[in-house]
C-alpha cells in the first residue's frame, strides 16, 4: 500500500500538471495558424482533460481534431464523462493554479498580461532525460494533441 500512496502523490503534484500545461501550450502553438497561444483559461479545461484517465485514454495521434474525439464519445455513450467536466474542471482549479505558477516561475511557460495568454519556452531534454518518465511523457504526448486540436 505505501508504493500506492507514493504513486498517487507523486501524480497529483503540481509539477506535472506544470509539465503537462507546458505539452499542451507547446502544441497549440505550433499548430495554430499564426503561432498564437491559448488563453489562459484553456489551460483548466486541458488539466480537467488529462487528469482523466478515461478521458485521456480516447486522446491519441489518430483523430483529427477535437469534434472527432467528442463524436468517440457519443458513439460509444460515454458522453456523462464529458458532462461532469465542468465539474472536474471546478474541483482541479487550484491544482491548475499551482501547475501555472510552477510552470511561469521555473520558465516552462511565459505570460502575456495583455492578452492573458500562456507561450511555452524552447527547451531540449538530454536523451537520457527523456528517456525517465515514461508514462508522464506519454501524457505529455496526448497533452500535445490536444493542443493541437
Amino acid at each position: 500500500m505505501g508504493r500506492l500512496v507514493e504513486e498517487v502523490r507523486e501524480w497529483n503534484t503540481p509539477v506535472v500538471g506544470a509539465y503537462l500545461l507546458w505539452c499542451f501550450t507547446r502544441g497549440f502553438v505550433n499548430n495554430h495558424p499564426n503561432g498564437d497561444a491559448p488563453v489562459a483559461i484553456l489551460h483548466f479545461i486541458a488539466l480537467g482533460i488529462l487528469t482523466n484517465q478515461e478521458i485521456c485514454n480516447a486522446i491519441n495521434g489518430h483523430r483529427p481534431n477535437l469534434p472527432s474525439l467528442i463524436r468517440w464519445f457519443n458513439e460509444e455513450k460515454k458522453s456523462d464523462l464529458l458532462a461532469c467536466l465542468n465539474q472536474r474542471i471546478r474541483q482541479k482549479r487550484n491544482y491548475t493554479l499551482k501547475s501555472i505558477d510552477i510552470a511561469v516561475a521555473s520558465g516552462l511557460l511565459a505570460w502575456d498580461s495583455d492578452t492573458a495568454k500562456l507561450y511555452p519556452a524552447s527547451l531540449r531534454i538530454k536523451k537520457e532525460t527523456a528517456s525517465k518518465g515514461i508514462s508522464v511523457q506519454s501524457i505529455g504526448k496526448k497533452a500535445e494533441i490536444l493542443g493541437k486540436w
